[in-house]
Parts: structure tokens; sequence; C-alpha cells
């Protein structure tokens, strides 16, 4: 039943008189909405962005059995080749099914690995995407039979309650590619200043793009970053994050800040990357927790319906983590040949190169990654909108590089990072659809861990010797942040990184 707003916080200020000393939530705040239109604001509906930055996977193993004709999905039974241990060609079926929650050994994907991934045979042919197979048995020489079967298996439809629930009960932007053919920090780079400069591979800190994040560009008031343990952002180096002290909270917070209507015009969320249970969705830390994160944040948006009616919510991936993915990047020989009617530039943000040596030497950025995924949540969304090559809307025939992210914010508020390519982004702007906001939309979505098979995940329970002798073992978000903590401090625990960044940025206790 829809209420109006008056009659909404006379209910609000009723139930606060009647709550007084229980142990009830305090009533929901709702602070009247601006009366101003301006053109940077998405015609005033939406004055929060959120963004929720998962790791490592890609569209087709987590969307691409979604039934929609516009979803651009993989079919069943898709056969992928590769070269068996004698040398001779092999290939596996694409599947629709169930795979384990945590997936080991970790498909390459750094530079050279996605390289071969995208161009299959060699990085001087046309990109065909023929090469995620046969790179992951060639850095994987040992893996069974089974294995391999399972790198092939996707999460059949309804095999992701809270993801593929969100995705058919909002939208999805089919059509999202990573930044650069790359791993997870550069491409991170990309998502705070539309640039890396320079940096292509893991192991590069945040200290160069220092001062050119969008967080250095937002009056403070204007951002807030939400995190578990220790946020990837604390690359950036202690002095900034001593500098940014009182923009860090935990995501329990985030809660709060949505019942009192506090949230900030751009909110960026981390997951939990140091202390399991890690809900990065990370392979090797399974997808359940992930799930888990994503129904909490939603549900905690939901739940102060006026804050969530001028909301919007991005759940992105950062990178495809060598997971295979059919539609060719933009950028790379032949991209466009199934959708000769899709025109996109890739532009490079600013004049720095790739600056390592191999294939990623005077690397201009002129292409993108694979697609991850990215659902789009807000109640100004028609249930199974789909933003992308295929969609029926000519309008919505559009593409999306995490640079997008940045330039819905300088929509929304007029502050810009200084990057070329992050003005010339598709912003989020076309997803909103409707003239008025839904009011059917679900107030919770439920989780239940016993629909994923717990198979394969990151063993959680350590001694506090095994947890300090994991950081050798650590991949993404968490390997390039305990290794700078090593480099910076020795070897040590965990906890004595996740104790070292609360002490750096003065946040208060869990």
């Amino acid at each position: 039943m829809s209420i109006g707003r008056r009659k909404f916080l006379q209910i609000g200020a009723a139930s606060a008189a009647t709550t007084v000393g229980a142990c009830s939530p305090p009533p929901l705040v709702c602070t009247p909405r601006a009366e101003v239109r301006t053109p940077t604001a998405f015609d005033g509906r939406i004055e929060h962005f959120i963004v929720l930055m998962l790791e490592n996977r890609s569209y087709d193993q987590m969307l691409g059995a979604l039934s929609g004709p516009e979803d651009d999905g993989v079919a069943d039974g898709a056969r992928l080749a590769y070269e068996d241990r004698s040398g001779s060609p092999a290939w596996v079926s694409v599947r629709h099914g169930a795979p384990p929650d945590g997936f080991s050994p970790d498909p390459g994907h750094n530079f050279r690995a996605v390289s071969a991934q995208i161009h299959g045979r060699g990085v001087d042919r046309p990109a065909d995407m023929s090469g995620f197979v046969r790179r992951f048995t060639k850095d994987h020489p040992s893996v069974s039979e089974r294995e391999i079967q399972e790198y092939a298996t996707i999460y059949a439809d309804g095999r992701l309650p809270v993801l593929q629930g969100l995705a058919k009960e909002y939208g999805v932007c089919s059509h999202w590619f990573c930044s650069l053919p790359s791993s997870t920090t550069p491409n991170r780079m990309f998502t705070h200043a539309g640039t890396s400069r320079g940096a292509t591979r893991q192991g590069a800190y945040y200290s160069r793009i220092a001062g050119g994040m969008v967080f250095d560009r937002l009056p403070k008031k204007d951002w807030r970053v939400y995190f578990h343990d220790v946020p990837h952002l604390w690359l950036t180096g202690d002095s900034w994050t001593h500098t940014c002290a009182g923009q860090f909270h935990y995501v329990r917070e985030f809660e709060k800040d949505v019942r009192s209507d506090k949230l900030a015009a751009y909110t960026f969320i981390e997951p939990q990357h140091i202390v399991p249970p890690w809900n990065s969705q990370h392979p090797s830390a399974g997808v359940s927790h992930g799930e888990k994160l994503i129904a909490r944040i939603y549900n905690a948006l939901v739940s102060n319906p006026c804050v969530f009616e001028k909301s919007l919510l991005l759940i992105v991936y950062d990178e495809h983590g060598g997971f295979h993915d059919h539609v060719v990047p933009p950028g790379h020989a032949g991209w466009n040949d199934a959708y000769p009617g899709i025109v996109h530039d890739v532009v490079a943000p600013d004049e720095v190169v790739g600056d390592f040596d191999g294939p990623d030497q005077g690397y201009a950025f002129t292409t993108l990654g694979p697609r991850v995924p990215a659902v789009v949540v807000s109640p100004w969304i028609e249930p199974r909108s789909v933003f992308g090559w295929k969609a029926a809307d000519p309008t919505k025939r559009v593409t999306f590089d995490h640079t997008s992210i940045l330039s819905t914010v300088g929509r929304m508020t007029g502050t810009w990072v200084d990057s070329k390519r992050a003005r010339a982004a598709t912003t989020l702007e076309v997803a909103l659809n409707r003239a008025s906001p839904r009011k059917d939309y679900p107030t919770t979505i439920a989780f239940d861990q016993r629909h994923y098979p717990r198979r394969g995940i990151l063993r959680e329970t350590l001694t506090p010797e095994e947890r300090t002798d994991q950081a050798g073992a650590c991949e993404g978000v968490a390997g390039d942040l305990r290794a700078a903590f090593q480099e910076q401090c020795g070897k040590s625990s965990p906890e004595a990184l996740v104790e070292h960044f609360r002490r750096v940025a003065a946040v208060r206790d869990a």
C-alpha cells in the first residue's frame, strides 16, 4: 500500500513515541527532498549514488545464464577449445549449473594472460575470446578434467538468487567492461581516478593517483567509504588515509546512515578482504558470503523508503578474474563484428602509457577488458531492464566501463576527475527509465546459506601462525594489501594490518 510522505513521517513520529526505552531500532528519518532541480543531478531524482564493488568475476559466469534475448548471455553447451596434456586439440562445453562455492586454482588475469584469453592463439590475431580454457590449462597444467569442467560451468539462472534476483527485479548493464585488460588494482584505479597513470599490473600503489581521485575532488561532506576490515583504498598510503580520517566507516554505519537519512552524495562500499569470512567473491573465497553482503546492503537501503526513492545502487565487479566471457571488448581488432550497429570509442584517459616491460610496455589504454557483472538498483528502474548492445530500445544500446562511475558522479555533483575517458563515459542516467518511482519493489531479499554448495571455499579457520604465513598465498585485493603491509612493517598477521588501519584512519571499534 502506498502512503504519502506526510503520513509516513506521522507514522514514524508515532512509532518513536511508543518505543521509548525499547530495544527496537530508532524511527526512520526522511529529510524533505530539495525542490530545486539541477541538470547535473539527474533532474533531481537521485541524490545518493552507492557503489558496491566486488572482485574477479566475469559477466558470463555470473549473469550469462539469464534467459532474456537482451541479456547477451552464453548458450548452454557452447564449446571452448584448448589443448590437452599431450598437446592434442580438445574442447569443453559451457554448462549452466552450480559451480562450487569457492574456485581454485585461480585463473590467470594479469595483462599477459588476459591478452591470451581475448586473442586466442596469438596477440597479433583478431580477438575472438577463444583463449580462456587454453590459458587456464597452460597456467595450471595439472588440472583434472573435472576442474576444467568446473571452470567452464556458469551459474544457472536461479543459482545466484540475490545477484540474479536483483538483476531481474531491476536492471542489468549487459555490456559493462573492466577499464583495461588486466588485474584488480589498475582497474580499481580507473574506478577512482579514471586512469591508472601507467599501472597495468598488481603491486601498484594508489599513491600514483593520489590527488587525482574522485575523493580528492569532492567536498568531504559529499563522499564516504564503508568497509569491513581494511579497504583497498589504504594502498593510497598512511598519510592520505589519515588526512581522510572521518570518511571511513564500518559497514554497520551504512545501515544507520540509511535509517537516519545521512547518506553522502557518493558512497563506495568495500567487502571484507583480510579477516574471514571474506565476502568479496574472489574465487578462492567463494560467492556465498558475497551474496549475503549484497542482500545486506539492499535490505538496508530499502529499509527507509524515502532514502531508497532518491538512491541508485550499482553492484559491480572490478575485473573478470580470468573467467570466460564470449563478447570481444571494444578496442580490440574485430570487436564489433557481431554488433555492427554499435559504435564506441575507447578514449585514452591521459598521455601516460604502460610503464613495465613485456606486452604492456607502451600500452596506450585504448582497449577495454572483458565484461563484468553490473546490476543497477533503484525504484526509478523498470523490472527486467537491460542496458546494453542487445537492448530492444535503441537508446539503451550503450557501453559502460568503470569510468562510468566517475561520469555518473560528475553528472550528479558537477565534480569531475582529470580523465578524458571519464568525461566521455556513459552515465547511469540512462538506467532511470521511469517517470515516477516504483512502489512494488521487494522490501527484503532473503539469503539462505543452504542454497550454496560449500565445496572449494578457502579455509576460514586458521591458527595465528597460518594466518601470518598465508600472506604469500593471498590473491587479488587481499594479496595487494598484505604485500604492501609486509613491505612497510615486515611479516605480520592479518589482524595486525587491521589494527594498523584502524589507528591510521581513527575509526571506531566494530
